[in-house]
Parts: C-alpha cells; sequence; structure tokens
C-alpha cells in the first residue's frame, strides 16, 4: 500500500445505551404534540465534550424549555423534569418571560400529568 493511502475498515458497532429517563420521557411529549397536530422542537442547551478541544458550549440561551412546542398558534415550552432533577433559576426567569408574552409553560416530571395538563391547555386554546 501506498504511503498516506486509506484503507476502508467496517465500522465498530456501537454497544446500544438505554435511553436515559428524561430523554425518553421528552421522545414521547414530542411525539404527542405532533400526534395532536401540534410542532414540537427539542431544544439541547448543554454543551459537549470533545477530547481535541475539551467542554463546548452549545451557544444557547440557558434556561430555555426542552421543547417549544406551537399549538393553535400559541407557543407552549415544556420543561422535562424526571427524578431528583429541579428547576434551576435561570429557567424559572424564562418560565416567567413566557408566561408575561401569554405563552404557557409545563413542567413536565411524567407522561399521563403531562398528558392531562397539556389536553386541558389545548381544549382551551
Amino acid at each position: 500500500m501506498a504511503t498516506g493511502a486509506f484503507e476502508a475498515t467496517e465500522p465498530k458497532p456501537r454497544p446500544k445505551r438505554k435511553k436515559s429517563p428524561t430523554n425518553s420521557l421528552t421522545a414521547q411529549i414530542s411525539h404527542y404534540v405532533s400526534m395532536c397536530g401540534g410542532y414540537a422542537m427539542r431544544i439541547n442547551v448543554g454543551g459537549f465534550y470533545r477530547e481535541d478541544v475539551g467542554y463546548i458550549k452549545s451557544g444557547s440561551t440557558v434556561g430555555v424549555p426542552d421543547l417549544i412546542c406551537v399549538q393553535n398558534g400559541r407557543l407552549i415550552g415544556v420543561e422535562v423534569k424526571t427524578g431528583r432533577d429541579w428547576q434551576k433559576e435561570e429557567q424559572k426567569e424564562v418560565e416567567e418571560r413566557i408566561k408575561q408574552a401569554k405563552g404557557v409553560y409545563i413542567i413536565a416530571r411524567d407522561f399521563d400529568t403531562f398528558r392531562a395538563e397539556f389536553d386541558a391547555i389545548i381544549r382551551g386554546l
């Protein structure tokens, strides 16, 4: 083989990781909003780590809800909290700003409670 030539190899299979409870709940909520005729967009404000450069911030605004949903023209921010996770101060500030702008904000800890709250909101729209 010539120097510097590239030899293709089969990619190593990645071990399947179990979805975290937060990711599972977020996916369920996003799917449900879509099934109800709305639009849900996941917002990932967490950064990530790369060995070559270290931790990289996402560039997103801190405190933005995990899901930004639009249902019948109304903005609904959904913050997903599982286990011992709690709402941070920046998230409380964003919640207040969304409510002041006549948007809706839901803190979702489980799917059934979210669905009941979401259904009540869209019935009132």
